[in-house]
């Protein structure tokens, strides 16, 4: 159940998320051979919110080499785990960098 909503998201003591802002990630879910599951690409920010302790970002993708317009959650806060569902795969967070310049591509 999402406990808390968030129209921006502090992902550094410095740094800062705000809807519309464009960003890209590093890290994510990987393989238990340590292949990299995670998603790719430019990111637009729509909001962020809170399930237990863990906090996730909506996002869509604006890289048309990456699949514009799709919808993304990204996993940014909280311990690492398993899914039942999929043991040999590992949540992990995904790390966010903010694109200095904001025009769309």
């Amino acid at each position: 159940m999402i406990q808390s909503m968030e129209s921006t998201f502090r992902y550094s003591p410095r740094g800062e998320l705000k809807r519309g802002d464009l960003f890209r990630v590093s890290g994510g879910p990987i393989y238990r051979d340590k292949r990299r599951l995670g998603h790719r690409g430019t990111f637009e920010f729509l909001y962020a919110f809170q399930i237990g302790k863990r906090v996730y970002i909506e996002a869509r993708e604006v890289d048309p080499n990456y699949g514009y317009g799709r919808s993304a959650t990204l996993f940014v806060k909280g311990r690492s785990y398993r899914r039942p569902a999929t043991p040999g795969v590992m949540v992990k967070t995904y790390k966010v960098r903010k694109l200095r310049n904001q025009q769309t591509i």
